[in-house]
């Protein structure tokens, strides 16, 4: 952390929870349970067969520096190729010079489209990985010093929120009832939301 942000939206590590406060329930819960890997991987068929962390362990991963979740649940007796950033992981594995990365759908199709692939990662779900719904909290830095006020506040917001019509609307899809013209439905996507790194 540079400090050059007050606060985040990020998963809390342990690492993490050393110079950050975090609310008490995530704003966002995504999937990381999901093997991507290229279809023209010359074990594209065998990665798309794993059923455990033991079957895992035949592969190599291409990991990202600073992802925390990875280091924290993929066990070190998986094989990595360390990249600088998502993107350097991503081209390794669509390239086959890697097996596979974890991720999430949404923020695979969200790279995809960003930069236009013409061949689109294939994916296997992977519902044995530890901690697999990864929870990313509002946090703020310990420094300030209303931090614990402002997370008070914060944590008594997003309950009341909870609580409220509008939130039971948007879990129902029922924006009509807010005024809205089109019913979004649960599953709407509104884009890859920024979060900090895992």
């Amino acid at each position: 952390m540079s400090g050059d942000n007050d606060a985040f939206l990020t998963y809390p590590s342990k690492e993490r929870q050393k110079y950050a406060i975090f609310s008490n329930t995530p704003l966002y819960i995504e999937d990381m349970g999901y093997l991507f890997y290229s279809p023209n991987n010359q074990r594209a068929a065998d990665i798309a067969q794993v059923r455990n962390i033991d079957d895992v362990s035949n592969f190599t991963m291409a990991a990202a520096i600073g992802t925390d979740w990875e280091s924290e649940n993929i066990p070190e007796s998986v094989r990595r190729i360390v990249t600088t950033n998502f993107d350097s992981a991503y081209r390794t594995v669509q390239a086959g010079r890697v097996d596979f990365l974890i991720q999430s759908p949404e923020t695979v199709t969200y790279y995809e489209a960003r930069i236009g692939t013409h061949v689109p990662l294939a994916k296997v779900k992977a519902d044995f990985l530890q901690n697999r719904l990864v929870r990313y909290h509002f946090g703020i830095r310990r420094e300030l010093a209303n931090a614990p006020q402002l997370i008070a506040e914060f944590d008594h917001f997003q309950s009341a929120f909870k609580s409220s019509t509008e939130y039971q609307a948007l879990l129902v899809g029922d924006w009509r009832s807010q005024g809205q013209s089109r019913n979004w439905g649960k599953t709407k996507s509104f884009g890859k939301p920024r979060l900090a790194k895992r």
